[in-house]
């Protein structure tokens, strides 16, 4: 007898949930996201965090994929006296939805893109700089809920030359941003 009364609320959940009117996913998405990143290794030696605040467009060319464009500021906490490292970052990648059809749910993304990295360190009278564009990558996952969007993502940046020690070096940090869509239509 329990098993039937299971099945029966099962069926009937199932039917509301089918009847629930679809709604037509937003084609354009323009959204700004707070941006903090953890530095690691020899990222980390120059930098203690990274924040910032990127513009996002999003384009939907089908069900679960978005074209996507992010760019903005990025300031980091220094752990090292006189020293101070900005940078410019414009991605272009895409967005992922694994729900298809789905305003709000789980998302993957990919996006390629330029970081002018801007170093600048000052010590005994002395203020040397240097700045630099660098290809950049940045892999990541997040959730959609309405027009809140959380994202956590692998923040990479190889051969960044912008080192004082006169050798390359890698930037590897893992970022979190939460965002806010302004327009979606």
């Amino acid at each position: 007898m329990r098993g039937w009364i299971v099945v029966v609320a099962l069926c009937l959940a199932g039917q509301a949930y089918a009847e629930e009117p679809a709604k037509e996913l937003p084609k354009d998405r323009l959204g700004i996201d707070a941006l903090y990143v953890l530095p690691t290794d020899d990222y980390g030696a120059e930098a203690d965090a990274g924040l910032g605040a990127l513009v996002r467009y999003e384009r939907r060319v089908g069900s679960k994929l978005y074209l996507a464009a992010r760019g903005g500021p990025l300031f980091h906490l220094s752990n090292i006296d006189g020293h101070s490292l900005t940078m410019l970052l414009a991605f272009a990648g895409m967005r992922y939805n694994l729900d298809p059809d789905v305003a709000s749910g789980t998302f993957f993304t990919m996006a390629i893109g330029f970081n002018y990295v801007r170093s600048k360190a000052s010590g005994m009278g002395v203020e040397v700089s240097d700045s630099e564009p660098e290809l950049s990558l940045d892999l990541g996952a997040g959730f959609q809920v309405r027009k809140v969007q959380v994202r956590g993502s692998l923040f990479y940046t190889p051969h960044v030359g912008a080192s004082f020690s006169g050798n390359d070096t890698s930037y590897l940090g893992l970022a979190l941003s939460i965002g806010y869509d302004f327009i979606v239509r």
